[in-house]
C-alpha cells in the first residue's frame, strides 16, 4: 500500500475542453508525490480522450429533471464525503464551477482547494436572475469557504478577490503549464490522411469547441470581409451544437461551407469544419495564422500550442488569459511591451473592431521578416509555462505551505 499521502481530484465531466486536459496532467503528475484518487461525475459515451495513471471512480449516474439534478447534487455531497473519510485525503482539488461547489461542501477538514479555468464574471450565460444569485451570493459564500483558490490568471484572481470578495491570502495564481518538447514534436507529426488537401491550400485556423464562447459567427463574418481581398480558406476545428447554425451562416454569407467527415473533399470550399481533431497542430502548423476570437476564457491553452507550432497569433483581448500570454511582463507584472508574442485585438463587437481585425489579417497574412520575428519571439518566450514551476507550486498549496 502506498505511503504517499491521498488526494481527491474532482471534475464533472471527461469531455473535450480545456479544464478537462489541466485535469488530466495534474492528476498524472502530481501522482509522482501524492497517491492521487481522480473523480468524475459521469463517464463519456464514447472513449476517454485522455490517459490516467490512475482509472477514475465515477460519482453518480445521471439524472433527469430538475429535481433529478438536485438529488444528483446531494448523492454527489454524500459520496464525496464518504469518499474523503474511507481514504483520509490530505487534500481535495476541483475543477469547473459546480465541482468547486460540492468539494466545498463536502469538506471534512482537509485542505479544500478549487480551481477556476475561467471568469464567471464575463460569462454570456451567467446573465439570469438565477445567475447573478450564483455571482453575488453563493460563490462570495463557498469561495471563502475554501482553504485555497487557484486561479489560472492574474486577472482571474483579481475577479475572485474583488467580485467574490475571498481573502487575497486564500487566492494563488498558478498557470497552465505544457510540455514543450512534446507539444514541438506533435506539431511536427504528418497532417491525418483525410486533412491531406489542406498542405496546398493558404488557411487561417482557428481551433475550440463550437460554443457561441469562442466567437465563430463573428469570426465567419470577419472571414467573408477578408476573402474578399486575399485567396485564403478558413479551418475551425472542434465540434459542438453550434454547428448547423454556422453551416446556415457560411451559406447566409455567400461562403461555401465544408463539413469533413470521412473523407476529404472533392472541390473547393471557403469555410471547413474539420470537426474534432486529436493532434490539431501539424494542421496548426501549417496555417498561416492562428485566430482566437473568443469573448471570455481563462488560460487558453490553444494559443500556447499555437505559438509552439511556430504559428503567428491573432488573438482579442477578452478577459482572462491571451493579454498575459501574448504581452511581455516585468517583474513586478507590469506591461513592458505590447504584442511581443502576438497579436492583440480587441473582442469582435462593432465595425471598428472588424478593421483592426482585417488590417492586421492582410498585414501578417504573407511570410514578413517582422512576421517570422514574432514567431520566434513567442516561441523563445514558452519556457514561462514549465512543468517545474507550476507542480511545485501546486504541491506548496496541497501542503499547506
Amino acid at each position: 500500500m502506498s505511503s504517499k499521502p491521498k488526494i481527491l481530484v474532482i471534475i464533472p465531466n471527461l469531455d473535450y475542453g480545456g479544464a478537462q486536459i489541466s485535469f488530466s496532467k495534474l492528476c498524472n503528475d502530481l501522482d509522482d508525490f501524492f497517491c492521487v484518487i481522480p473523480c468524475v461525475y459521469t463517464l463519456p459515451d464514447t472513449e476517454i480522450p485522455y490517459a490516467f495513471k490512475v482509472s477514475p471512480i465515477v460519482l453518480s449516474k445521471d439524472y433527469n429533471g430538475l429535481i433529478g439534478k438536485f438529488f444528483k447534487f446531494l448523492s454527489l455531497i454524500v459520496r464525496l464525503r464518504k469518499l474523503k473519510k474511507v481514504h483520509q485525503v490530505v487534500a481535495s482539488i476541483s475543477f469547473m464551477e459546480s465541482a468547486n461547489y460540492l468539494n466545498v461542501l463536502s469538506s471534512r477538514g482537509e485542505n479544500t482547494i478549487i480551481s477556476h479555468r475561467g471568469s464567471y464574471l464575463h460569462d454570456q450565460f451567467l446573465r439570469s436572475r438565477h445567475a447573478k444569485i450564483r455571482l453575488n451570493y453563493l460563490m462570495p459564500l463557498l469561495f471563502s469557504r475554501a482553504s485555497n483558490n487557484v486561479c489560472v490568471s492574474t486577472a482571474l484572481a483579481e475577479e475572485v478577490t474583488v467580485n467574490y470578495r475571498v481573502n487575497p491570502n486564500k487566492v494563488s495564481i498558478i498557470q497552465n503549464y505544457y510540455d514543450l518538447d512534446s507539444l514541438v514534436k506533435k506539431s511536427e507529426e504528418h497532417i491525418p490522411e483525410k486533412y491531406q488537401f489542406l498542405k496546398d491550400k493558404n488557411y487561417l485556423v482557428a481551433v475550440g469547441r463550437l460554443h457561441s464562447q469562442k466567437g465563430y459567427s463573428a469570426l465567419i463574418e470577419l472571414y467573408s470581409v477578408i476573402k474578399e481581398d486575399i485567396n485564403t480558406s478558413l479551418v475551425i476545428v472542434g465540434s459542438g451544437d453550434l454547428l448547423e447554425d454556422l453551416i446556415k451562416e457560411c451559406i447566409d454569407l455567400n461562403l461555401r461551407p465544408c463539413v469533413i467527415e470521412d473523407t476529404p473533399p472533392d472541390a473547393d470550399f471557403d469555410v471547413y469544419f474539420l470537426g474534432y481533431v486529436k493532434n490539431s497542430l501539424p494542421i496548426v502548423s501549417h496555417a498561416k495564422m492562428f485566430l482566437l476570437t473568443s469573448f471570455w476564457e481563462g488560460f487558453p491553452n490553444v494559443l500556447i500550442e499555437a505559438m509552439a507550432a511556430k504559428t503567428l497569433v491573432l488573438a482579442s483581448d477578452c478577459p482572462t488569459g491571451p493579454s498575459e500570454i501574448l504581452i511581455s511582463h516585468d517583474l513586478s507584472g507590469n506591461s513592458v511591451e505590447s504584442n511581443t508574442y502576438g497579436i492583440l485585438l480587441p473582442t469582435l463587437e462593432n465595425k471598428a473592431d472588424f478593421v483592426l481585425w482585417r488590417d492586421a489579417i492582410l498585414k501578417y497574412h504573407s511570410d514578413s521578416t517582422e512576421k517570422q520575428e514574432i514567431i520566434k519571439k513567442a516561441f523563445s518566450s514558452l519556457d514561462r509555462f514549465s512543468r517545474i514551476n507550476s507542480i511545485d507550486k501546486w504541491r506548496d498549496i496541497i501542503n499547506g505551505k
